[in-house]
């Protein structure tokens, strides 16, 4: 009796040291689901299953469970749960690909992903002369003012974004990116009287007394907004293509004003971009640790667009004898825009995530302010007349802070 009674104590303790394991969530033991234990162990058991999904977020980390209770996870911590995932059926609910395998951002299958966060941005200066000094004639041009005289602010804005997965492997994402007046000014002083803006012939001199002295500020600003509609589907464990529609718009303004005692002569360029377009792309986890709880992942994207393009040219003429005169015209081109990243995501809660990286936005084939100046005919007689320049970039770069939350 003795004996027995020991043996049954120690069975005991065994059994109640032992880990519980959940059942898959979703799938009934019935209908021949798989717990997570009967998923790890037929890996190593069965050449069918192959160990895909994702490490998931969960509790009972001490015993290294991990599993879920009542379909929700009570904690955020993460343990290597499910770390393998069978390739035939016995996947949870929103966690099934065509394959058979299973991916599954948490333990609980959301759907829902809101993201949303603060970037801080600046524009890339262009190498264009603006205005020169026209004592130098048409041979090695004296820069006065470039276009890479400016160096622009970082300017803050936003990144918004929901996605909403039909099941494990595909999603719809709905995405806006704003950033509003990325700008930089410059004064020039003790200019000569043979300054002009550059290609116009006549020469189109800023204005001048006879006193040879008199200084000019010119800004520069640019802004831009996209917005895009995606279709992103799970390739594997660590890559997701990414493909649908984006608008973007870029505005900008170039504005040369210059002091002299008859006035002040105002000239100002400013175009507007609209780009129509489809692009595709990928974000891809270059590196998971601690259970994925952290990563860095990769993205990039890139399209081919119609880009409708306006531009407009004015000037009041003061100093010139002439009247203010304003012109617009109009043009369309074939564009590209890229988008690249580098973005640190960790996993703070289940439901919870923070989004840390640096990214670029990079605008081929349109028109910017700098440039036009190039295309416009003279400002000292008239008529006034002025051509599109669609062949220019336009580059922003900064950092990325965002909230995700799950669901």
């Amino acid at each position: 009796m003795k004996t027995h009674g020991t043996l049954f104590a120690v069975g005991l303790v065994a059994a109640l040291a032992a880990p519980t394991w959940a059942q898959t969530p979703g799938i009934p033991a019935a209908a021949g689901g798989y717990g997570v234990q009967n998923a790890v162990a037929d890996s190593a058991t069965n050449p069918a299953v192959e160990n895909v999904g994702f490490v998931l977020l969960g509790d009972h980390h001490a015993s290294g469970g991990g599993e879920c209770h009542t379909g929700e996870c009570h904690t955020g911590d993460c343990h290597p749960v499910y770390n393998g995932c069978q390739t035939f059926g016995g996947c949870p609910e929103f966690s099934s690909c065509p394959d058979g395998a299973c991916f599954v951002d948490s333990c609980c299958g959301n759907k829902w992903e809101f993201r949303g966060g603060w970037i801080n941005m600046k524009r890339v200066s262009e190498d264009v002369v603006i205005l020169r000094d026209t004592q130098q004639g048409t041979g090695n041009v004296l820069e006065v003012l470039n276009g890479d005289d400016f160096d622009f602010d970082f300017t803050s804005g936003l990144d918004a974004g929901v996605i909403y997965w039909f099941d494990g492997c595909t999603a719809i994402e709905f995405r806006h990116v704003w950033i509003n007046e990325v700008s930089d000014s410059l004064q020039l002083n003790d200019i000569g009287n043979t300054a002009a803006f550059v290609n116009t012939s006549p020469n189109s001199l800023i204005p001048n007394t006879g006193m040879g002295v008199f200084s000019t500020v010119s800004t520069n600003e640019s802004e831009f907004q996209t917005s895009e509609v995606n279709v992103r589907s799970r390739a594997g464990s660590r890559i997701t293509l990414i493909g649908g529609f984006r608008y973007a718009q870029l505005d900008e303004s170039l504005a040369v004003e210059s002091f002299v005692p008859v006035g002040n002569r105002y000239t100002s360029w400013d175009t507007e971009n609209d780009l129509y377009g489809m692009q595709i792309g990928a974000e891809v986890a270059l590196v998971r640790v601690a259970n994925d709880c952290f990563r860095i992942d990769g993205l990039v994207k890139g399209g081919v667009y119609y880009n409708d393009v306006r531009s407009e040219v004015f000037d009041n003429g003061v100093g010139s004898g002439l009247a203010p005169r304003r012109i617009g015209s109009g043009d369309d081109s074939v564009a590209f825009l890229g988008e690249f990243g580098l973005f640190a995501h960790w996993q703070v809660h289940h439901n919870v995530a923070l989004r840390a990286g640096y990214q670029a936005i990079w605008f081929n084939s349109v028109a910017t302010a700098e440039h036009q100046v190039g295309s416009t005919g003279s400002l000292a007689v008239p008529p006034l007349t002025a051509n599109v320049d669609t062949g220019d970039n336009a580059i922003f770069h900064g950092v990325n802070l965002m909230f995700v939350g799950s669901f």
